[in-house]
């Protein structure tokens, strides 16, 4: 994921941030993406929350962007279901502004996705 982000040009500078997880590294930055949603640190507490259910690292940040890799995808329908209730919550602007994304499916795609992308407009 980190590769792919670097080379197509989404993630142009690279950010080292003092913290004891990379689930913290969006409050220690102070970032400001995701304002008109949650603070940065309200950000932070759900990263750590995935990354300790679905193994996610915080691979990229940019100006309203955010991407992950996800080392645990669900395994269980529910498990799939209620984060998909969770990604709607921290990002509803992905599901509002991305013609290609299912609501009724996308539970299905989490339980196969090994990165996720979120951004705030």
């Amino acid at each position: 994921m980190a590769t792919a982000v670097a080379r197509e040009g989404r993630a142009r500078c690279l950010a080292l941030a003092q913290v004891a997880r990379g689930a913290d590294a969006p409050a220690a930055l102070s970032w400001r993406g995701a304002t008109h949603h949650m603070t940065a640190q309200e950000l932070s507490a759900v990263l750590r929350s995935w990354e300790h259910r679905s193994g996610v690292r915080v691979v990229g940040v940019g100006h309203g962007a955010l991407y992950l890799s996800v080392a645990a995808p669900p395994t269980e329908a529910h498990q799939a279901r209620v984060l998909a209730a969770e990604h709607y919550l921290v990002c509803p602007d992905v599901f509002h502004e991305d013609p290609d994304l299912d609501w009724s499916t996308y539970h299905e795609e989490l339980m196969r996705l090994r990165e996720w992308r979120f951004w705030w407009d």
